[in-house]
């Protein structure tokens, strides 16, 4: 109901107003005034509302929760500027703000003023809450600026902390902290202006913990010095999955090692790009493949390590698709992609899949802005983000980015500011230009809510078959040469794919009489009369020479046919030897065609053997390359290639004989035979080299085929065949095809099997029974890839173009 004291929704059932808008200057998302006039609901969904002040249209159907709205808070005297996020162990969630803690029981349905809290027999207030994390014990732990308060398991009441003693009775202050982490082995970390401190528990147990049982530890002195004195000091702290600290700070990153105290400093140099984008940090995280990505106000960058186990970065910005470049938060779904929050919206981004997908306050974000490290995931997988304006919670299997597709239409078709006539029939349009001057088309989808950041894309068809894209929804088009033109346009929406659809223009073109038929007709016959009189003086000399070239010609007559009679003589004799070859080359292909029929199969392994893959891998190659092709190149079938290599065969056959060694090398066989699909191509490629070509199989899946192989090879006793048995080992080494990202930019097989030879031989010399596969990335460029896969394998992954996953740790120098 639009009324005069604003937008309100009427509840049939409770008989009652449900839900209220009103007009809020401060908030430019409010509708503009409170007299409302009219109000209509279009096709799309979406509600417009008339007002003294303009129009205002509101989007129903919303994929976002938002929580802790200010409506709820109001009661509390209090603000929804949301710093820290916990869910505790009896499902209940708190939320830190700037001036204290909220608490939701765990269906959302009721809120509560969390403080001031109680400290032995006063209630006390938090102020700024700076963050909270619940311990393995259950114990409770909140640091603000009024301290660090303790809550253990079991008990009501609170222990605040202001000051302590360390191990060597300084004194410390735990006032205005900005960070605080538990890690692997029970110890408790905090990080703030001119503090790094460490707090180790003796008493194990929740109930009675008290002051004395808590060991406080000043590692300050051992953070660079420009780190520690920086504006926030230690600001953000995160434990990898190897036991390294990575901190955050104003003035760099810090990997920090807990078991000798050393520290290492990661700073931004602009000029260099495998440096961070930024030193100010603002967020750390550890994906569910245990890449670690840090966030900074100028970009997301992902850690990667070179062949040596240096540490380098690479970036990713708004030039990347992102919607801004503060990055606040980051959290992983179920699905391998990441969630980032930032100033200025919400980003779902997955490191190898096509162009991220960003969300704003339109699509039902608490608001454009969030706080960092203000996050959380579930159990059930379901995502909360806090900000200026509350929390933003959502599911992302239920997040829908396929909005609905509107059809792309012209608008209209002008030239030297002249507009031209427009017509069309369906979704084809037609229009007539002259062939001077600049003809210039726009473009609309008329959709209000997906079509703000579309990006459109247009070819002509006489010209040039690629697509080419705009800028925005114009096409200009210079110096027309052509009677006709098929103009086709396409819109890509917030999904990042393109419309199956497009919209098609005819020009026909009107010419001036010197561009026109009639022109070039007097232009061909200003140059036939040119041509004939050419003709006529060519013809009067060559005629000339015809006669003294036959004299000649008589004169050479006689010689040629005594040559003749040589060459018939000849000729015989050639033809005698072609009947011979003839009969020998029909032998040599019967015992061919024998020969292949034979090499088929290898017959030690009752794999296929490296003849038959030759004759099959082409088609092979093609069928996957067309399964992405028909799919834009968004989805397809990956062709999953396994090279395993038995480790210390020729020590077999040198100690044992190559009969011993053959039947290590068969039951091997037999036992990728039991681990492999049954759609899977088994071939021996040469001597103890053994392939797996699996169909259909994802990059993680890869992995874990990987770690099948390698474990039950070394997990079974050998028969040599002579009563004694041996343990046996292998190198796997692994790739996929398409191996680039692109479906039209390919590598051929002998490409392939390079790398993934060379991923084996990289295993193999580096461990041995160990397994290592190479992949491309988002930053790959596919025609440099070609052009040095075979010959700087080891530059393009030293330069981030390609990756590598192994079971060998990443902290070991691995030598190329």
């Amino acid at each position: 109901m639009a009324t005069e004291d604003g937008l309100k929704f009427w509840d049939g059932a409770t008989e009652s107003v449900a839900t209220e808008f009103y007009s809020n200057y401060s908030d430019p998302h409010s509708i503009s005034n409170d007299t409302g006039m009219s109000i209509w609901k279009s096709k799309d969904g979406l509600f417009w509302l008339g007002s003294l002040f303009g129009i205002n249209y509101w989007k129903s159907e919303q994929d976002f929760v938002h929580l802790l709205k200010k409506s709820e808070v109001m009661n509390f005297e209090g603000n929804n500027y949301t710093t820290s996020l916990l869910r505790t162990h009896d499902n209940a969630l708190l939320i830190g703000t700037d001036s204290g803690i909220y608490e939701y029981r765990s269906d959302f349905s009721i809120l509560s003023d969390y403080t001031p809290i109680k400290v032995g027999e006063e209630f006390v207030s938090t102020g700024y809450v700076g963050g909270l994390i619940e311990d393995r014990h259950r114990n409770l732990w909140i640091i603000s600026t009024a301290g660090v308060f303790l809550k253990p398991f079991g008990e009501e009441g609170f222990r605040q902390l202001k000051e302590v003693h360390d191990a060597n009775g300084n004194l410390l202050s735990l006032t205005d902290l900005s960070s605080i982490v538990e890690a692997r082995n029970g110890d408790i970390w905090l990080g703030g202006s001119n503090r790094f401190i460490q707090i180790k528990i003796e008493n194990n147990q929740g109930t009675g913990l008290e002051a004395s049982s808590l060991s406080f530890f000043d590692y300050s002195s051992a953070i660079p010095e420009q780190v520690i004195k920086s504006k926030y000091g230690v600001y953000t702290i995160y434990e990898d999955l190897q036991g390294y600290l990575w901190i955050g700070s104003a003035q760099g990153l810090v990997r920090f090692n807990p078991i000798n105290d050393t520290a290492v400093l990661y700073q931004s140099k602009q000029s260099d790009t495998q440096t961070l984008s930024n030193s100010d940090i603002t967020v750390i995280y550890e994906d569910l493949l245990g890449v670690l990505w840090i966030g900074t106000v100028s970009g997301l960058n992902r850690v990667r390590y070179d062949s040596r186990g240096d540490v380098y970065f690479q970036r990713v910005t708004e030039s990347d698709g992102f919607v801004d470049d503060f990055i606040c938060s980051i959290l992983a779904d179920n699905s391998g992609y990441l969630w980032i929050s930032t100033a200025n919206g919400l980003v779902k981004f997955h490191p190898d899949r096509g162009t991220p997908v960003n969300f704003t306050y339109e699509d039902g974000l608490q608001y454009n802005e969030f706080y960092t490290n203000a996050d959380f995931a579930d159990e059930e997988g379901n995502l909360f983000f806090g900000g200026l304006n509350g929390i933003t919670m959502l599911s992302p299997d239920d997040v829908s980015i396929n909005k609905e597709q509107k059809p792309l239409q012209v608008v209209s078709v002008s030239q030297n500011g002249d507009v031209r006539s427009l017509s069309n029939e369906g979704s084809t349009y037609f229009s007539n230009v002259n062939d001077s001057g600049t003809v210039v088309i726009r473009l609309s989808a008329f959709d209000f809510i997906n079509g703000k950041h579309s990006d459109y894309r247009y070819k002509v068809d006489a010209l040039d078959p690629n697509w080419l894209n705009l800028d925005g929804p114009t096409i200009k088009l210079h110096n027309i040469h052509q009677e006709q033109l098929l103009v086709r346009a396409q819109v890509r929406q917030k999904d990042g794919r393109w419309g199956s659809e497009e919209v098609a223009l005819l020009l026909t073109v009107t010419r001036s009489f010197w561009a026109s038929t009639q022109g070039f007709m007097l232009y061909l016959l200003i140059l036939s009369v040119v041509v004939i009189g050419v003709a006529v003086y060519v013809s009067r000399y060559f005629s000339r020479r015809l006669t003294l070239q036959e004299k000649k010609l008589k004169e050479k007559s006689a010689q040629t046919q005594l040559l003749l009679s040589e060459k018939k003589t000849l000729l015989y004799q050639v033809e005698d030897l072609q009947y011979s070859l003839s009969e020998q080359r029909y032998l040599s292909e019967r015992l061919e065609t024998q020969l292949d029929s034979q090499a088929v199969t290898d017959q030690l392994t009752g794999f296929k053997s490296k003849h038959y893959l030759k004759r099959h891998i082409d088609s092979e190659l093609e069928s996957i390359a067309n399964t992405w092709v028909e799919n834009d190149g968004i989805a397809g079938v990956y062709l999953g290639v396994f090279a395993v290599d038995i480790d210390n065969l020729s020590m077999i056959n040198k100690e044992h004989g190559h009969l011993c060694g053959n039947e290590v090398l068969k039951q091997a066989a037999d036992c990728l035979r039991t681990i492999s699909y049954g759609t899977d191509t088994l071939v021996r490629w040469q001597g103890a080299t053994l392939l797996i070509l699996s169909r259909g199989i994802e990059k993680r899946e890869q992995m874990i085929m990987a770690e099948k192989i390698r474990s039950i090879i070394a997990s079974r006793k050998f028969d040599l065949g002579n009563g004694a048995s041996i343990d046996v080992t292998c190198s796997v080494g692994f790739g996929r095809f398409p191996f680039l990202g692109d479906p039209n930019e390919v590598i051929t097989w002998e490409q392939l099997i390079y790398v993934i030879n060379r991923a084996l031989n990289v295993a193999k010399h580096n461990s041995r029974n160990a397994w290592l596969g190479i992949y491309t990335n988002q930053f790959s460029h596919p025609q440099e890839i070609r052009a040095k896969i075979t010959t700087n394998l080891s530059g393009l992954l030293a330069s981030g173009q390609l990756d590598y996953v192994s079971s060998i740790p990443k902290s070991n120098k691995i030598e190329w």
